[in-house]
């Protein structure tokens, strides 16, 4: 008797905890969603591709293709609890994409969803490819941000295009702007696989101004102007687009232009939007 007394209740104990289990699986996540976006401009205005514009120095360029990668994407909490949303991201700085919530028509943007619900400091994020991850695209399927079909991988010298800048700009002598004819090309990375990783950097917004609550069911905006102008000149020196147009990174003059152009990404050509 006493031994079917026990099997009853331990039947009765073991549905009841998964009664209660099956209850906590279906009660909603309070989660809401996180923007993480770019508006690329220049002198103020958005930039679109192919239209020329004007650099520090008065002459007239162009860009026709302009992609980064962004690593590591993690929202810090109040308390300083870190949530990685992805760790690898490639931004298309000059493709229109989605409709969106701002008028800046070619942000760059990437929404994440079923963020934690809470105040957060702000967030924080890689530019370049980690040194984890900066291996080769063989075991990537071709949706992903490191495929081969990125068009991002140097097969020639191993290793990934952190940022890959291309177009035209005026060379004549009386910069008078009427033929964009030297092409330009920007491609950061690594100088070789084996080397210090310097040309990678890490960013991060959270200063109070930068603060935000996420709320349940619903999308945080986070926007920041990338300035492209900035990222050839800063307080002191100014990178003559004209002289030094081309950089794959390789030892030497075009690797200095290469961590020319970011540092001067990171110490001035970012800011948060309002």
């Amino acid at each position: 008797m006493y031994y079917k007394l026990h099997i009853i209740l331990f039947s009765a104990f073991t549905a009841l905890l998964l009664f209660s289990c099956t209850s906590c699986r279906e009660k909603p996540i309070e989660a809401g969603s996180f923007e993480l976006a770019f508006i690329p401009k220049v002198n103020g205005e958005r930039i679109e591709k192919g239209v020329p514009v004007v650099n520090i120095q008065n002459r007239k360029y162009r860009i026709d293709f302009f992609l980064m990668y962004i690593a590591d994407i993690t929202l810090v909490k109040e308390n300083g609890e870190e949530i990685l949303l992805s760790e690898i991201n490639l931004y298309d700085f000059l493709s229109g994409g989605e409709a969106r919530h701002t008028s800046e028509e070619n942000a760059a943007f990437k929404k994440f969803d079923l963020v934690d619900v809470g105040n957060y400091k702000g967030v924080k994020f890689g530019i370049g490819v980690p040194d984890r991850l900066n291996t080769g695209p063989a075991s990537y399927p071709v949706n992903h941000p490191l495929s081969v079909g990125s068009s991002m991988y140097w097969s020639w010298r191993t290793g990934y295009k952190f940022l890959s800048m291309e177009g035209f700009i005026d060379q004549s002598p009386d910069n008078n702007g009427t033929a964009l004819d030297l092409p330009i090309a920007y491609h950061t990375g690594k100088d070789s696989i084996n080397s210090p990783n310097v040309i990678y950097r890490e960013v991060s917004f959270l200063d109070n101004e930068n603060a935000f609550t996420i709320q349940s069911g619903q999308t945080v905006h986070f926007n920041i102007e990338l300035d492209i102008n900035r990222m050839f000149y800063n307080e002191t020196d100014t990178l003559d687009m004209v002289r030094f147009n081309i950089s794959h990174s390789v030892p030497g003059e075009q690797f200095d232009i290469s961590r020319t152009i970011t540092d001067n990404l990171v110490n001035g050509a970012l800011h948060k939007e309002p």
